[in-house]
């Protein structure tokens, strides 16, 4: 005789106490199941000698690694587990478990046994809700709804399947619903050639950050390129970018040997193209292919109508796709680690290069950091995944499906257990001011609202007004319940003479910060780092550290 065993519990504290507690029995719960040829009730009155279905009305939002490998377990020795999702709508668990049959309420089931069949999510069965008539103890009879019920049902109705296939279960269900979903989620392309010598082409603003930190990378630079009239060709990259700790010599494209180098990092071609001849583009890329190499392209080149490139297979390029986005009817999963963001007042302040001095600072403490980078460079840096949202970004997402898209992000990365999670936006997050729509950081704040981050460190320019600043720390600190823990100020300032905004950039004056980091103490009780600085960048990463360990 089979004996289906549904472990249920009820509480009325408060959400939080319910869901330490929760979590410790529920696990316990799981493992005494794998464990054990007999399965106890919690309240060990019932003993079965097999569990063929075991239906969990409870749920958790916090992923856990001990209960997933005991779901897995079960179902490899042939258990069936059903599992209702959180009624408050998150991602939750073990229903989001690949190894188990997760079940939602949809508002469209009006009837019990009209129930929806979901392929390619994490849900894969969604029924009535509710209202349901109940024996209770006091009154005898009450009305309640909920997914737990919902589950319940649909218990009944795979032991029913069970009873006439037990190997066809899927099917079955499949069969006898009234609606069916399907889903098919095409994974994010990661570049799998493994780069060894690389020639990076042309030296614009996203190159800076590869040969600034060029230590870094897992492959060998062997030159950085221009055009001939860029009039950068023969300067050293160390002038250029006020470092001391490259070699580097901008070289004629048209000149390098690609014969001694297995692969072309080519940067963002749009603007350069308005200025040269697209066949020159055409030229440089036909050489690569000829010399079979590969090409990280910044941009898509059948954006920029280079023929010569459609068929070649060895090209890769940093972009999102509509085919990316699961489907998990809007469900969210809780974030289990710390995760910084990097926020700024504009664009061109070095945020991406102070998320790389910070990543790099906590991997030497031997921390494990999981990382998404917004520029395209970022998977280049080994990082886990990019988010081009910069220059030239071609996001095919709305607010709303960004939000879903960043928050599987970061639960990946959660589930890898990473130490702490990084990532930053591009531009600024609040506007200027507000004459144009084209002002406003739509992309930015919604990516932030995703991220949730836990802390934010901002980036800020010399002769911002303090004003502005204020709006931006309070615009941050609403929207994701999170602290801005530190301000870090670009080093650069414009010269002031004549040519106004149209001037060169200077290195700040000492005092100038020393007043900045003195204002910004007195307002905001907030430490200011100076960017580029190797002293302050230290400490900033020990107060991060600090922040996430208390």
């Amino acid at each position: 005789m089979e004996l289906h065993i549904s472990y249920c519990f009820y509480s009325k504290v408060s959400k939080k106490i319910m869901y330490g507690e929760t979590k410790k029995n529920l696990v316990e719960i799981i493992k005494k199941l794998c464990e054990m040829k007999q399965v106890q009730l919690i309240d060990g009155k019932v003993c079965v000698d097999h569990v063929h279905i075991i239906n969990i009305s409870i749920s958790i939002n916090e992923y856990n690694e001990d209960m997933k490998k005991v779901c897995d377990t079960l179902t490899e020795k042939g258990t069936i587990i059903v599992s209702s999702f959180d009624n408050l709508g998150a991602a939750s668990y073990p229903a989001a478990f690949d190894s188990v049959i997760g079940v939602d309420v949809s508002e469209d089931a009006i009837r019990v046994e009209k129930y929806e069949f979901v392929e390619g999510s994490i849900v894969n069965l969604r029924g009535r809700g509710g209202p349901f008539r109940i024996a209770w103890k006091n009154p005898p009879y009450i009305l309640v709804k909920g997914s737990s019920y919902t589950c319940a049902y649909m218990s009944a109705y795979i032991s029913n399947a069970m009873g006439e296939n037990r190997n066809e279960i899927s099917k079955i269900m499949k069969e006898r619903s009234y609606k069916q979903y399907k889903y098919a989620v095409k994974n994010v392309q990661i570049p799998t050639h493994r780069i060894n010598d690389a020639i990076l082409f042309p030296f614009n603003k996203e190159m800076h950050a590869l040969a600034r930190f060029s230590n870094y990378l897992d492959f060998n630079i062997k030159g950085i390129c221009d055009y001939r009239y860029s009039g950068l060709i023969g300067a050293s990259v160390n002038s250029l970018l006020g470092i001391t700790n490259t070699r580097f010599i901008i070289e004629d494209i048209q000149k390098v040997d690609f014969g001694t180098v297995d692969t072309l990092i080519l940067g963002h071609m749009a603007k350069y193209l308005k200025a040269v001849d697209k066949s020159i583009l055409e030229s440089i890329v036909r050489r690569a292919i000829e010399n079979e190499l590969f090409i990280y392209s910044f941009d898509n080149l059948d954006s920029l109508e280079i023929e010569y490139s459609k068929n070649y297979k060895r090209i890769y390029t940093p972009e999102i796709q509509k085919e990316n986005l699961i489907h998990n009817f809007g469900k969210l999963y809780e974030y289990s680690k710390p995760i910084l963001c990097v926020v700024g007042t504009s664009s061109k302040q070095g945020k991406f290069t102070l998320q790389l001095e910070i990543r790099y600072r906590l991997m030497e403490y031997g921390y494990k950091v999981g990382q998404i980078g917004t520029e395209p460079s970022a998977l280049l840096f080994g990082m886990d995944y990019v988010f081009p949202s910069g220059y030239r970004a071609s996001i095919p997402y709305d607010d709303w499906e960004i939000l879903i898209y960043i928050n599987n992000l970061i639960n990946s990365l959660c589930i890898e257990q990473k130490d702490i999670i990084i990532t930053g936006l591009q531009s600024g997050i609040l506007p200027y001011n507000k004459n144009n729509a084209n002002f406003y950081p739509f992309l930015q704040q919604s990516f932030l609202q995703a991220v949730a981050p836990d802390a934010i460190v901002l980036c800020i320019n010399p002769d911002d007004d303090v004003s502005y600043i204020d709006e931006c720390i309070k615009y941050c600190e609403s929207v994701t319940n999170s602290k801005v823990i530190a301000i870090v100020c670009f080093p650069m300032e414009l010269k002031k003479n004549w040519k106004g905004l149209l001037g060169h950039l200077e290195t700040m004056d000492k005092m100038h910060f020393e007043t900045i980091k003195d204002v910004m103490k007195k307002k905001y009780n907030l430490p200011t780092y100076l960017l580029g600085c190797d002293v302050e960048m230290d400490i900033l990463v020990d107060d991060i550290i600090r922040f996430f360990a208390e």
